[in-house]
């Protein structure tokens, strides 16, 4: 932008120098995904322009879209490259039907330009609205209107930031003043975006929106889209737009319940990536969860994954919690669902004196969270018994690092049997061997450290001798988990086979007789 403000006839020129601006941009910021995608967008429409080429904006996305996905496929998987591309296809359909409509109302020349700047907001919201609800589960009720505020000042702190870094060659008491001005103009944005986001009516919390809600909202707009480039005449909208509002609310999925269903034991392995996570409901309805995934400054699992799903469900409370062990892959989501304050109760794997365990432990007491220990002992709930298979006594258990302390449960309901060791190893397997020998055998292995080779030996495999065997893992994840060896040993003793990357969430119901899988994906 400034060198096209620059005045400069040579258009080449221009074209160039905002290429070469939008790379030193993306330089420093570090190639951070998102601006890497403008870059990539913006270089593509400028290029087209030097090469006098027509220039057409879906042309140019789509060029961009596959530069990006050819450079790094998993993209698109990628919420922001989702959420970008979505934005910028919404706006070039949608906002031209927008600004003509706006330009067409005989009103005061600064009201109508509030109002187009506000409908591009509006269109990208539009186009941006089932991924936002599909990852975050909220939709923003004043982000259009935060952005007449947000978006000039973010557009000032580029400029003052570029020019600071021009003035900086010359002057750096200047280039102070202008980074101490910018420094402000953030410190402000902060401040208000925090401010917005903790008003009670900022946003709505939807749970009940699957993906084929989103194709058929994505269908629903394309159908509107195309009747306006028909030039369907008003009356023949008011009968079409309420039988298609009517036709995509019969499809919203707004109750998930019958996934876990009453008077039986039903265990859900979590989609929660690299981690796991179990949410097991017993047949008098009693809730616990076996671990909640990951947490990072960039993903909660607890927030983004599990209270969704616990509201989709219509679960409220989870009545028992257990935390294998303090890895963050393991723990890291629970933080989150206590500020929720819907645990009961916790229990964690052997008391330490570590820090982590340490302050975990302040944080349960200041939140009123009631907890134990796993202690070599069961208890029962709802005909089913779940057995802690920890000897904490031993002084070989006490030797052995985080992983091999991994809490181990097994749960029993009638004659079926489910075995969960958290990130157990060679050795805490060995132990649990010598210590419960037959007790071990179950029909359900939830495998050692996400599949990791460092776990299920085929001795453990042999004294457990399970039918089915869940992994839990993250989609190419940079371990490289599930690994070869362990899944050739599964296959060799005839164990099926269910792993998280592959599957998404596992559901497996008992009646205590038998156990049954349901696919989700069908219902």
């Amino acid at each position: 932008r400034i060198f096209l403000l620059l005045g400069r006839s040579d258009f080449r020129f221009n074209y160039f120098g905002t290429i070469f601006g939008l790379i030193l941009f993306l330089i420093l910021t570090g190639g951070h995904p998102s601006v890497f995608r403008a870059t990539i967008m913006a270089s593509v429409y400028l290029l087209a322009k030097l090469t006098n080429r027509v220039t057409n904006g879906f042309n140019s996305i789509a060029i961009a879209a596959l530069i990006i996905l050819l450079i790094n496929p998993n993209e698109l998987f990628n919420p922001g490259f989702l959420l970008s591309f979505s934005a910028v296809l919404s706006i070039l359909i949608i906002y031209p039907k927008l600004s003509k409509a706006i330009n067409q109302l005989n009103i005061n020349k600064v009201i109508k330009n509030v109002l187009l700047f506000i409908s591009v907001s509006f269109a990208a919201q539009i186009g941006t609205l089932p991924f936002t609800i599909i990852y975050f589960n909220k939709l923003s009720v004043i982000s259009i209107l935060a952005n007449l505020i947000v978006i000039p000042i973010i557009g000032l702190n580029v400029s003052i930031g570029i020019l600071t870094l021009a003035i900086s060659l010359l002057s750096n008491y200047l280039a102070g003043i202008f980074a101490s001005a910018n420094s402000f103009l953030i410190d402000f944005l902060y401040y208000f975006v925090n401010k917005i986001s903790q008003l009670d009516f900022s946003y709505i919390a939807i749970y009940y929106f699957s993906t084929l809600d989103g194709i058929i909202y994505y269908a629903f707009i394309s159908l509107i889209s195309y009747l306006s480039i028909l030039g369907i005449n008003r009356k023949t909208y008011y009968v079409v737009i309420p039988l298609l509002v009517i036709s995509l609310g019969n499809f919203i999925t707004l109750d998930d319940k019958k996934l876990l269903p009453d008077r039986k034991l039903s265990i859900m392995a979590v989609d929660v990536g690299q981690g796991d996570s179990f949410l097991i409901k017993f047949p008098n309805s009693k809730i616990a969860l076996i671990d909640a995934g990951n947490y990072t400054e960039y993903f909660d699992t607890g927030d983004r994954i599990i209270f969704p799903l616990l509201k989709r469900l219509g679960i409220n409370r989870i009545d028992y919690a257990f935390i294998s062990h303090l890895d963050t892959d393991h723990f890291g989501g629970i933080i989150s669902l206590i500020n929720y304050g819907i645990i009961n109760k916790l229990y964690l794997p052997l008391q330490d004196s570590s820090i982590k365990s340490v302050i975990f432990e302040e944080f349960l007491q200041e939140n009123n969270v009631p907890y134990n220990y796993y202690s070599d002992n069961y208890f029962e709930e709802g005909n089913s018994k779940i057995y802690f298979l920890s000897d904490t006594t031993s002084q070989e258990y006490l030797n052995f690092d985080s992983n091999n302390k991994s809490g181990i449960i097994k749960i029993v309901h009638g004659k079926n049997s489910f075995l969960f060791v958290g990130d157990a190893e060679h050795e805490a397997e060995n132990f649990l061997i010598k210590r419960y020998r037959n007790f071990l055998e179950s029909d359900v292995l939830k495998v050692g450290h996400h599949g990791s080779k460092t776990s299920t030996s085929n001795n453990f495999l042999e004294t457990v001798n399970p039918k089915y065997g869940i992994i839990s893992a993250g989609i190419m994840n940079r371990f490289n988990h599930p690994s070869d060896e362990v899944i050739k040993k599964l296959d060799k003793n005839n164990i099926e086979i269910f792993r998280t990357d592959k599957d998404g969430a596992i559901i497996l119901i008992s009646d205590g007789k038998e156990i049954k899988s349901l696919n989700w994906k069908e219902l």
